[in-house]
């Protein structure tokens, strides 16, 4: 009877803190990839504002610096001087790739009403929303649409940078994570069930004290029922000795 109790016991207090588990860790699964991804958001914007510096402080775009820029980071980078389009050579990108990225992101500016194409008006810099975009081969990138004003023109650039997300590497953490879950279910089965081992205990002493009691009370009675019942059949079979066997049961 216990044992099957400490059975069902054990089997609901693992489900139910197994599934808090479950939950808790996807959840910190959940805060790692988005800390991940704070950190890219991060590094690209500190790149865009190395970048912006260079295009209102420097008269000049040097194209290798440009080159620079892009191959250590990753980076594609379109820049507009008074409405002229900067030649860039040696980019990691592909030309076709690279137009077809720097179009997408122009794209997403337009509908938020950044238009770079427009002759800048003010002498307030614009700067669009953070887009992400995917190139065909799968690969994604964050870009920027930007526009700053001289008082004697003004410059537009359009900044696209490379991230990576690696679904082998997002497959081993969700593994891992897996196995750590399914080590924590195993160890807090057989935890539960030395608790409740313990916690049964008392009810098991008590139990085996009722049986033993009852086992020896009728043992104990076993005699006189025995007496009484030889009695009565006695009185049956002769009564003018009834007073004898009515002496009997009274002991």
């Amino acid at each position: 009877m216990f044992r099957s109790v400490k059975k069902r016991l054990a089997a609901i207090y693992t489900v139910t803190t197994g599934i808090i588990v479950v939950m808790v860790t996807i959840l910190l699964y959940q805060v790692f990839q988005n800390q991940v991804r704070l950190e890219r958001q991060e590094s690209f914007r500190n790149n865009v504002e190395t970048v912006a510096e260079s295009l209102k402080n420097d008269r000049s775009i040097r194209n290798t610096w440009m080159s620079m820029m892009e191959q250590q980071y990753q980076m594609l980078m379109y820049i507009e001087d008074n409405g002229q389009a900067l030649v860039q050579h040696g980019s990691w990108k592909s030309e076709e790739e690279r137009e077809k990225l720097i179009e997408k992101v122009k794209e997403k500016a337009l509908l938020d009403g950044v238009d770079i194409r427009a002759k800048a008006v003010s002498y307030r810099e614009i700067e669009s929303e953070y887009y992400t975009v995917q190139a065909s081969d799968g690969s994604r990138y964050y870009g920027i649409v930007m526009q700053m004003p001289f008082e004697d023109g003004y410059r537009s650039a359009i900044l696209l940078q490379r991230y990576r997300e690696d679904t082998k590497v997002k497959a081993l953490e969700i593994i891992r994570y897996m196995l750590v879950d399914g080590v924590a279910v195993l160890a807090i089965y057989f935890v539960s069930r030395i608790l409740i081992a313990y916690a049964v205990r008392p009810a098991e002493v008590a139990r085996k004290k009722q049986t033993e009691f009852i086992a020896a009370a009728s043992h104990e009675l076993k005699s006189p029922l025995a007496v009484v019942r030889t009695s009565i059949s006695g009185m049956e079979r002769v009564p003018e000795q009834r007073k004898m066997f009515e002496m009997n049961i009274e002991r």
